[in-house]
């Protein structure tokens, strides 16, 4: 059965990366297509595993849901955000990652060959495409020097920074922030304390403000 999309669907999916600057009337194709789909998944539903996952971009639609490695929790899904682009014109078995409901979600999925017709069809489409590569291997890279650093204060700091933390909540718990940066909870707050004191950081909850973002740069650098 086809998908049916309500405009507040068709309007997240025009903002995506692969989207942007392209004609509406090629989103409704896009969208409209036969091979691309949409889920719906319950709380705690698998949505992708190393053994189970298919050779599509998807796109969160309504939701979150959470991507772990192992028992390393990696980043949360927001509505709008992208996944999948990794196994899309990969020849491996498996995939790297999990990626588990946190609440109801909804997800459309954008199948190899419609993604090869839209790029093949649209130049703007493949630049998206590889503007969108260029930037994740940025992000992972900061991930790696995040998660290198040598202290807590090193490695928190630049998470903040590759999460482009200013007027952002840090949706995630300290009991999962901290393994993300394999650091203890003791540590973290530690980290938040220093981070606080060098001006570098302003906290209101769970919401994270840069206050002085050459501070953040030297204290990642700690």
């Amino acid at each position: 059965m086809r998908p049916e999309w309500n405009p507040r669907e068709l309007e997240l999916l025009a903002g995506t990366f692969l989207f942007q600057g392209l004609e509406r009337e090629t989103v409704r194709r896009a969208v409209q297509d036969p091979l691309c789909t949409r889920e719906n998944y319950q709380r705690g539903d698998v949505i992708y595993s190393p053994g189970h996952f298919r050779r599509s971009l998807g796109v969160l639609l309504e939701g979150r849901a959470r991507v772990t490695k192992g028992e390393l929790v990696v980043s949360t899904l927001e509505r709008g955000d992208l996944f999948g682009a990794a196994a899309l014109y990969n020849r491996r078995t498996r995939y790297e990652t999990t990626i588990t409901a946190l609440e109801d979600c909804a997800a459309a999925f954008f199948p190899q060959e419609l993604v090869s017709r839209l790029m093949a069809e649209s130049p703007a489409a493949c630049a998206n495409y590889i503007r969108y590569l260029s930037e994740r291997i940025h992000f992972l890279n900061r991930k790696i020097e995040g998660l290198t650093g040598p202290g807590a204060v090193g490695k928190l700091a630049r998470y903040l920074l590759s999460e482009g933390s200013e007027g952002r909540a840090v949706t995630c718990t300290a009991t999962e922030l901290a393994q993300r940066l394999d650091v203890s909870r003791a540590s973290l707050y530690r980290a938040f304390e220093v981070l606080e004191g060098a001006g570098a950081i302003r906290r209101t909850g769970k919401l994270v403000q840069t206050a002085d973002r050459e501070a953040l740069l030297r204290q990642s650098q700690a």
